[in-house]
């Protein structure tokens, strides 16, 4: 999940401390169950999971860029300095900001393995897509490294239910569900941002709804021939589009029609693997 705020460097605006170069983050093990070093001093009133709760419901409302410790301090009711009782810095916070907003998969996940492979891709991505339209900012923390968090890797064991007896190795297994969860997280950052811009022109009163008509008049016909002729064609819908859908549910549409096209390449690999081999194949000449 690439983004602005990367887990492991100094957090944004210095706050807190960095760990040891190498090292892995404390929040790391924090939440694979390693247990709290002990610490001096009375019980705290402040529990973690309120923090954490907190910092993502702060980032839901204002985006990442508002996220501070004084600013989640302040919404608890704490000191700041309260808050490095429990997180060593604003990093490891962002790390379990980001496994509490990917969340486990949702029970209606669980049985993707008997669904089909193809079935159970379809709503496997539909389900990464969900979740990071709920949580837009998620794509802006980069987690270095490969998805280790525990969420994270409960999403990874459900997407590779479905492929279970095809004919991909291991490795492209978890590239295929690398490729969905990308385009995942992009169509559903893209869905956000340009609703959002949407809504931002419709509130000043302003709207440029028909993208064709607009790339019509900026595009010289002789510098972008192919782009100038789809958008002169017409044949691109503006949104709303005249069913009345929302921005948003136009973008839903395109969503689901990347999808089904990511999906059909990996139905050709599966059939090609299938297909028989050697001079008896269907269609071809004998070698």
């Amino acid at each position: 999940m690439a983004g602005g705020a990367r887990a492991g460097d100094r957090a944004p605006g210095g706050e807190g401390a960095t760990r040891p170069a190498g090292g892995p983050p404390p929040a790391l093990d924090l939440l694979w169950g390693a247990p709290a070093p002990p610490r001096r001093g009375p019980k705290p009133a402040l529990r973690l999971d309120d923090l954490v709760g907190a910092a993502v419901a702060l980032a839901d409302e204002e985006g990442l860029s508002a996220l501070s410790m004084g600013r989640v301090a302040e919404r608890l009711g704490f000191a700041t300095m309260s808050l490095y009782r429990h997180v060593a810095s604003k990093d490891d916070l962002l790390l379990l900001m980001l496994n509490t907003a990917v969340g486990p998969p949702p029970a209606e996940l669980d049985d993707l393995g008997a669904a089909g492979w193809r079935d159970g891709l379809d709503r496997w991505t539909r389900g990464m897509y969900e979740r990071a339209l709920a949580h837009p900012w998620i794509n802006r923390i980069s987690h270095a490294g490969a998805p280790t968090l525990p969420n994270q890797v409960a999403w990874m064991d459900r997407g590779v239910a479905p492929l279970a007896g095809v004919p991909l190795t291991g490795q492209e297994k978890l590239s295929t569900i690398l490729a969905l969860s990308i385009y995942a997280m992009a169509a559903a950052q893209l869905t956000t941002d340009i609703a959002a811009a949407a809504d931002a022109r419709a509130a000043q009163g302003t709207s440029e709804s028909d993208y064709g008509a607009v790339l019509a008049r900026l595009l010289d016909a002789e510098r972008f021939p192919a782009l100038h002729a789809i958008a002169a064609s017409g044949e691109i819908e503006p949104s709303p589009s005249p069913s009345g859908n929302s921005v948003a549910e136009e973008l839903h549409g395109e969503f689901h029609f990347g999808l089904a096209r990511l999906l059909d390449g990996v139905e050709a690999l599966l059939r090609s693997r299938a297909a028989p081999t050697g001079p008896a194949r269907a269609g071809g000449r004998a070698t």
